[in-house]
Formats: structure tokens, C-alpha cells, sequence
């Protein structure tokens, strides 16, 4: 029988922006992010382990919108 714990951890700089229909801004961060995971095995002959894994994550991220409509997108409308 195998057992087992594992864990991650990364601290990240991503960061995008984009703009959907010209008018609706939005930038998005990645700032950090971890994990666990737990395996359980069982060694079924000389050749062979069959094993699962799995566990939670956790990231931190920012999201700010800003929706900018200016008076010629109003008298476009």
C-alpha cells in the first residue's frame, strides 16, 4: 500500500485587460495559488500500482470592470 501527501504553492504576477463590446473594460489578476493533494495506492503485482489522487486548490485573483460609455457613445446609441 502506498500513501502519500503533496502540496503546491506559487505566487504569480499574471495580469490581462480587455474590453467587450467597446464599452465594458475589465482587467484580471493572478496573485497566488495553492494546492494539497492526498494519494492512496495499492501495488497490485511487481509491475503495477494503481493509485488515486486528488485534493483542493485555492487562488487568489482580481477582477475590476469599469463601464465607460461618453456622450458621443450615447448620441450613437
Amino acid at each position: 500500500m502506498v500513501l502519500g501527501l503533496e502540496g503546491d504553492a506559487n505566487g504569480d504576477n499574471a495580469k490581462g485587460s480587455s474590453s467587450v463590446l467597446g464599452s465594458l473594460n475589465y482587467d484580471t489578476g493572478i496573485n497566488w495559488g495553492f494546492s494539497v493533494r492526498a494519494r492512496l495506492g495499492l501495488v497490485v503485482d511487481e509491475r503495477a500500482l494503481l493509485y488515486v489522487t486528488g485534493g483542493p486548490s485555492w487562488v487568489n485573483t482580481d477582477v475590476d470592470t469599469n463601464l465607460g460609455i461618453g456622450v458621443a457613445d450615447v448620441a450613437n446609441f
